[in-house]
C-alpha cells in the first residue's frame, strides 16, 4: 500500500474514532505535524482532481423551511440533507456518489 493510501485510511479511521486530532496521533504514535502534512497534501491533491474532473450534474434542489434540503440525481437517487449538515461530510458524500454514478 502506498504512503498516500495509508494516510487516507488513517484519516477515515480518525474521523470514525471521534478523537481529537492530537489524541488520535498520540495513540497511533506519529507526530501531529506529520498528520497535518498529509492531511494538507491529500486535500490539495483532491481539490485539484475535483477541479479537473468536476462533473456537473443536473440536480434538483428542494429546500424546506427548516433549512434542510434534498438533492435528486438524474439517476433518481435522492440525498436528504438536514439543516445542520457538515459541509465536509457532504462534500465527501457527493464526491463518493459521483464515483458511483460514473
Amino acid at each position: 500500500m502506498e504512503t498516500k493510501d495509508i494516510w487516507v485510511q488513517r484519516f477515515k479511521e480518525w474521523e470514525e474514532s471521534g478523537l481529537k486530532r492530537a489524541e488520535y496521533c498520540r495513540q497511533n504514535n506519529f507526530p501531529v505535524s506529520t498528520f497535518d502534512y498529509w492531511r494538507y497534501r491529500i486535500r490539495k491533491e483532491s481539490e485539484k482532481a475535483e477541479g479537473d474532473s468536476l462533473v456537473k450534474l443536473p440536480v434538483v434542489i428542494q429546500p424546506t423551511q427548516s433549512g434542510s434540503f434534498s438533492l435528486e440525481y438524474p439517476s433518481g437517487h435522492k440525498i436528504h440533507i438536514p439543516g445542520n449538515y457538515n459541509s465536509n461530510m457532504l462534500r465527501r458524500l457527493v464526491t463518493d456518489l459521483n464515483e458511483v454514478f460514473k
